[in-house]
């Protein structure tokens, strides 16, 4: 009995250290920096200040990537908050690799949920603002990225359930 609860104790441990693997680092921007963060592509127009990143009038995409390590055992809630300063000439979107997301603009803070199933690999997630000269800032804060295990049927508890109805149905042919 011993042994059993510290293989499945075991195996909490493992799955919960997994949960927690490769989520977003200084999503908030506490550090006042980009620590964690690769800019895209290397500019002077962001910057992470009284913990918001904001990138200035930057004439095309360009943004913030981190590589992250999923598992299809898994599934993710992406969610962060963003904002321009105005509407008109501003766009944001986010990519998990080669998949694309827009995101609508707003002048006031928007918290944005995106969930997927991971797929067993290292995936890069990136954060791409676009603003026409003059239009102002983009400010984004909060990105985390969340894990939950998903429901799957494991093969011994079917086969325990499986043996618990042959038993009661033997029960049940000798009466």
């Amino acid at each position: 009995m011993k042994m059993l609860k510290a293989a499945v104790a075991g195996l909490v441990l493992s799955a919960s250290s997994f949960a927690n693997a490769g989520m977003i680092t200084n999503g908030d921007f506490l550090t006042n920096n980009l620590t964690g963060w690769t800019t895209i592509p290397t500019s002077d127009y962001a910057t992470a200040s009284s913990g918001v990143f904001m990138t200035f009038d930057n004439n095309g995409l360009s943004g913030l990537s981190q590589e992250i390590t999923t598992s299809s055992l898994y599934s993710y809630e992406l969610t962060f908050d963003s904002y321009a300063s105005q509407i008109l000439g501003n766009e944001m979107e986010f990519r998990i690799d080669s998949d694309i997301f827009s995101v609508v603009t707003t002048t006031s803070w928007n918290t944005t949920t995106y969930n997927f199933i991971g797929t067993d690999s290292t995936n890069t997630l990136s954060f791409l603002f676009a603003t026409d000269p003059g239009t102002g800032v983009w400010n984004f804060d909060n990105a985390s990225l969340i894990a939950e295990l998903v429901a799957v049927p494991e093969p011994a508890t079917v086969a325990i359930f499986g043996l618990a109805l042959m038993g009661l149905a033997s029960r049940r042919f000798k009466k």
